[in-house]
């Protein structure tokens, strides 16, 4: 078996996004549209692309989105990571042979090694494939390369029930603030390829500005979340009370999946209840009606030690999110420590906050 690498930025986008299309272990974030989004993630952006592409026989076999940041913890660090993502897993054909996955595993994940000066890499599988949903991969494959197991799980709806059945699988707090926002004459406008303007996702940053207090993100990355949603790659939630957008959901739609992305309510509204639930229950609605199968709401964090010590707020969020009935799915993460010394300042800095956050 001859393997050649071949640079992301020699291989045609309508080839790569082409391959993710037909590769039942690609989803969105295997794509073009991801990785540039991630490329310029952050607004003193100094990342480099380092995605490849594997042929065999002049053919595109395996795609390898990969990202080389520079980030402060201290000191410089050389870290392969999407931004503050975990860098998405391999994604092969589905042509290859489980022998040859192997192999061709190997073969990557000895060149990843060989970039020099890299402190830390990370990586997790993307959910929404069929490795995970199909349970065709049921123990972490990280573990193999001499990666930490950071696993988490997350939660995924499955939208095959009827609506009546999806509602009824939400806890019972939820449904009584969902009812709540309804009466409070809470309104959510759903807004995809069919009628999106720029003055509705202008609405949908300034409620991110507002929240945030400040802008987190370069231009381009709001730029490119508009044309997603023009090419049918995201679909945005508005929630509208007393005349004014307060709130707003955004949710990556692919291969007839969806993963909910972010979301920011303005702090006048941040305690009024059940805006949140509605979106959320709108937006179910909305892909139900489409015709997509499974809705991603996002990751479970849990109060121990792994990639990220999750504070009060993660832990909330996390019960938000699990209230709406979906399935528990495992969530393969993974990094590796190439220097020693920042594995230890990390650990360190991590058993620090957990201590921190037990004794409150």
């Amino acid at each position: 078996m001859s393997l050649e690498a071949t640079a992301f930025s020699e291989i045609n986008e309508s080839e790569w996004n082409g391959f993710c299309l037909n590769s039942s272990n690609a989803w969105f974030q295997h794509t073009t549209f991801w990785i540039k989004y991630a490329l310029n993630m952050g607004l003193d952006n100094d990342s480099i692309d380092c995605s490849f592409g594997v042929y065999e026989n002049n053919k595109l076999i395996c795609v390898v989105p990969l990202i080389e940041n520079n980030i402060k913890c201290g000191k410089k660090l050389k870290v392969l990571s999407f931004f503050d993502w975990n860098t998405p897993y391999l994604a092969f054909s589905d042509n290859l042979s489980p022998a040859k996955t192997k192999k061709v595993e190997k073969f990557i994940f000895s060149r990843i090694m060989e970039i020099q000066g890299v402190d830390y890499v990370n990586y997790y599988v993307c959910p929404l494939t069929d490795m995970i949903l199909q349970k065709k991969t049921i123990v972490n494959p990280l573990c193999r390369f001499e990666f930490h197991d950071t696993s988490i799980s997350t939660n995924i709806i499955s939208l095959g029930k009827n609506k009546k059945a999806l509602f009824s699988k939400i806890r019972k707090g939820h449904k009584a603030d969902i009812k709540t926002a309804l009466k409070s004459d809470c309104q959510v406008e759903i807004i995809d390829a069919d009628n999106i303007s720029a003055k509705l996702f202008n609405e949908y940053r300034n409620v991110h500005f507002k929240a945030a207090g400040r802008q987190t993100r370069p231009d381009i990355t709001w730029e490119m979340m508009e044309d997603w949603i023009r090419k049918g790659f995201s679909v945005l939630a508005l929630c509208k009370k007393d005349g004014v957008y307060v709130s707003a959901a955004l949710v990556n739609t692919y291969k007839h999946k969806a993963y909910y992305l972010s979301g920011a309510t303005i702090p006048e509204y941040e305690r009024e209840r059940g805006i949140g639930h509605l979106m959320q229950w709108e937006i179910i609605k909305y892909l139900k009606s489409k015709g997509f199968t499974h809705y991603e709401l996002g990751w479970n964090w849990y109060p121990n030690i792994s990639q990220e010590v999750a504070d009060g707020k993660m832990l909330g969020i996390s019960r938000f999110k699990a209230g709406f009935g979906g399935d528990i799915y495992p969530l393969f993460r993974g990094e590796y420590f190439v220097s020693e010394t920042y594995m230890t300042e990390a650990y360190n800095e991590r058993l620090k906050k957990f201590l921190n956050a037990c004794q409150r």
